[in-house]
């Protein structure tokens, strides 16, 4: 079983230290610590020893010299090793302290305060009554105790906020998880169902189901100013909608046994998005990852124009002039097909005639730019996607969505989570 701890501050206690010492020794015996650590300016030490005198032998006490007792920035800190020690040295959890801020300057009580609330503590407390040149007079005590949970009720909720709006979803998950909703205030009590749905629908919506995110998505719209950024704009549900039945068209009534999801300028746009958000995690090598199969897919997409599907090409599909380029080693109900890859793909735009190939020819930057991603750890070889190699690919991948779909700018901010921008 963990110890019972308490930190309390200590002053010098004006023109009646007697008085002090009396209250602090009535707030010690209330709590009835295993051990007390008596934090002190050099000025107090005296009221510390007259405190320790008369505490019974049962109870462990400590002090704890501080170098500034008016400067709260250096006494938070001098707190926060303090507790930082008894975790390490005792092996006691916040939970198990309580920090009394009766005495000492105004500065220590602020700082006491902040790193009590900092570390979890779940008590604080001070001695409140009938006072006397500043301290308590004796027999006229009243320990007043402070449970922190609504203070971090309020913290953990503005930072599953923030973690959200950074793309932290587990992070922010975890941080909702730990909020008390009866100990918020009452205009904020429905935030945290509202929060989860959001939490959940963002996450679903970035790892590629947007059919889970637009249920949780679609209904959640308390109007609140603390999350208004984040909801999906009712005005744009539409177009969502509409994306998630292109993706999941198996999900639509009255479908086909055996739909196929297409390419569509939103699934493209929807996609770019994706890659930007890893780009502002920093997730580089993730971010081109995601560029690639776009590159991709937007060959596919100009290919499906000509009625082509890039994984059964049918000889008759190409131009008589230029089928012997390509490889016709697939054989599908006693028909020669060949699978096309991302350069062969523009390649054939190329011979086609179409201009979206020539976006790729083999001497353009976007080649070369696309040959260095390869290099990376998560394509073909082992070294980090550089943030401005990803930077000139995002540039080249939005070049060509924009020959594709002139509209593509309107798209992809139509399809963009809300507080990114």
């Amino acid at each position: 079983m963990s110890e019972k701890g308490m930190i309390m501050t200590i002053g010098v206690g004006g023109q009646n230290p007697d008085s002090l010492v009396s209250a602090l020794q009535k707030s010690i015996e209330a709590a009835n610590p295993d051990f007390v650590y008596f934090v002190c300016s050099r000025t107090s030490q005296k009221t510390a020893d007259t405190l320790e005198s008369r505490l019974p032998e049962r109870i462990q006490r400590e002090r704890f010299e501080i170098s500034d007792e008016n400067n709260v920035d250096i006494l938070f800190n001098d707190f926060m090793e303090l507790i930082g020690s008894l975790r390490r040295d005792r092996e006691c959890e916040p939970a198990d302290l309580r920090m009394d801020y009766t005495s000492g300057t105004k500065a220590m009580s602020a700082a006491a305060i902040l790193a009590a609330v900092s570390s979890g503590m779940n008590c604080i407390q001070y001695i409140a009554g009938q006072r006397k040149d500043g301290v308590v007079q004796a027999g006229l005590e009243d320990i007043k105790t402070i449970s922190p949970t609504r203070f971090m009720a309020s913290v953990h909720l503005n930072q599953s906020i923030e973690n959200l709006r950074a793309l932290r979803y587990d992070a922010a998950s975890a941080a909702l998880a730990a909020v008390v909703v009866d100990a918020l205030p009452p205009s904020d009590r429905d935030l945290p169902s509202a929060l989860d749905a959001l939490i959940k629908g963002y996450q679903a919506w970035d790892v590629f189901r947007q059919d889970i995110a637009f249920e949780l998505l679609k209904t959640t719209s308390r109007p609140h100013y603390k999350i208004q950024d984040l909801l999906f704009p009712k005005e744009k549900i539409g177009r969502f909608s509409q994306l998630k039945q292109t993706l999941f068209p198996e999900k639509m009534k009255n479908c086909d046994s055996s739909p196929k999801a297409l390419i569509t300028e939103d699934v493209l746009a929807d996609l770019f998005n994706n890659a930007i958000r890893r780009m502002r995690e920093g997730k580089y090598d993730d971010a081109c990852a995601r560029l690639y199969r776009l590159t991709e897919m937007c060959a596919q997409f100009a290919l499906q124009k000509h009625n082509i599907d890039t994984g059964h090409v049918r000889e008759e599909q190409i131009p008589e002039a230029c089928r012997t380029k390509y490889c016709f080693e697939h054989e599908k109900k006693g028909q020669k097909e060949a699978k096309l890859g991302l350069h062969k793909n523009f390649e054939l735009l190329r011979d086609l005639g179409n201009p979206v190939g020539d976006l790729l020819s083999p001497k353009t930057d976007f080649a070369a730019t696309i040959s260095t991603r390869n290099s990376s750890i998560l394509a073909h070889g082992m070294m980090p996607v550089s943030r401005e190699t990803c930077e000139k690919l995002r540039d080249h991948v939005f070049h060509l969505l924009q020959q594709i779909a002139p509209d593509m700018e309107a798209r992809c901010k139509a399809l963009q989570f809300p507080w990114i921008k």
